[in-house]
This record gives structure tokens, sequence and C-alpha cells, in this order.
């Protein structure tokens, strides 16, 4: 007599059946964890603007922006890509390559200035206290985050803890 070793369809689609959720758990982790990845790289590249505008000013006596820009020549487009560092009077441009990403909104807000632009002032204080908000439009679990600037220029980056952006 044969004695056949193989597995019952039971335990073929108990096994199919967790290895499913342990796939799908895992790209949902994943996919948390690439933006969280992908919002730091961007936020400590707009601190790292900031920074350089705040040492050019001081350096050169001058204002310096630092704004949005699409073409890395003038201060035009939308904060989810390139960053420009512009010195007022010698025009001498810095222009920064951030990852660009469809799903993310990143707002400027400054009480009562310009929601366009950061201005240093060749005292290296800017004019308003700010913040940089990051924010996913797609997918309301991703955490969003702050960047937070005083008139110094001195950041630090915390996430927020409401849910409706």
């Amino acid at each position: 007599m044969l004695n056949i070793l193989a597995f019952s369809l039971l335990e073929f689609l108990f096994v199919t059946a967790l290895v499913t959720i342990i796939t799908c758990s895992g790209f949902s982790i994943c996919k948390k964890l690439l933006f969280v990845q992908h919002a730091h790289i961007h936020l400590n590249q707009i601190q790292t603007c900031l920074n350089l505008a705040r040492s050019l000013a001081i350096k050169y006596r001058q204002n310096v922006k630092v704004c949005p820009s699409y073409n890395g020549i003038s201060c035009v487009g939308s904060w989810q890509g390139n960053i420009l560092v512009k010195v007022a009077k010698s025009g001498e441009l810095y222009s920064f390559k951030v990852p660009s990403a469809s799903n993310i909104t990143i707002t400027l807000q400054q009480s009562g200035f310009s929601q366009q632009s950061v201005t240093v002032q060749p005292n290296g204080l800017t004019y308003s206290n700010g913040h940089f908000t990051y924010i996913s439009t797609k997918d309301r679990y991703l955490p969003s985050y702050n960047l937070y600037f005083n008139r110094a220029v001195k950041t630090y980056i915390q996430e927020r803890h409401d849910i409706t952006p």
C-alpha cells in the first residue's frame, strides 16, 4: 500500500490566508515608513535652506529670501517642488532639489506676512515666527508634521496629532 504525504486542502488554505494577511500588513507598514522618511528629508531640506539664508544674510548684510521655485531661477511654484535661496541685492541664487511627491501638501504660515516666502534680514532675524505644515493629501492615517521656526531662524520638527489637515 502506498503512503502519500501531502497537505490537505484545509491546511493549504489556512497557510495561504496567513501569508496574505502578513504581506498586506507589511505593505502598509512599509508605506508609512517610506512616507515618514520622505517627510523628514523634505523638512530637513527646508531647515537647511533657512539656515543657509540666515548665514548669507549676516555674511552679506542683505535680505535673503527663501521661496519655492519650480524652475530654480524665480520664486514661483509650491513648496512641494524645489527651494530657492536668493540674496536680494547681489541676486546670488542657491537652488535645492527636493524629492517630488504628488500626494503631499506643504504650506507656510506666518502671522501677517507672505505665505510664499521667508525673508531673513541682515541681522539674521525673520520678520515673524512661522511654520511649515507637511500633510498627506491621500492617506489620512499617515502622520503629518510641522516645521516651526522663530525670528532667529531656530527650527524644530514636530509631529502633528490632529487628524484633519
